[in-house]
C-alpha cells in the first residue's frame, strides 16, 4: 500500500523506495549469513567429538544375540 502511495506521489520516489528497501534486506541478509556460517563452522567441529562420544558411551563393546 505504502508503494503504491509512493508511486502516487512520483515514479522517482516510488523508484528510490524499492531500491532502499532491496538494500537494506540485502545488508539484513549479509548479517544473517555471518552468523549462519559461524554456526555451520561450530557444527562441523564438533561434529567429530559428539560421535566419539556415541561410540565410547552409547555403543556397547560387544554385541550379543540378546
Amino acid at each position: 500500500m505504502a508503494l503504491e502511495f509512493a508511486s502516487w506521489i512520483s515514479i522517482e520516489f516510488k523508484l528510490y523506495i524499492i531500491k532502499e528497501f532491496q538494500r537494506l534486506k540485502d545488508d539484513e541478509n549479509n548479517r544473517l549469513k555471518l552468523n549462519w556460517d559461524l554456526q555451520r563452522t561450530l557444527a562441523k567441529v564438533n561434529y567429530h567429538i559428539h560421535t566419539d562420544a556415541i561410540k565410547e558411551n552409547l555403543i556397547p563393546a560387544e554385541i550379543t544375540k540378546q
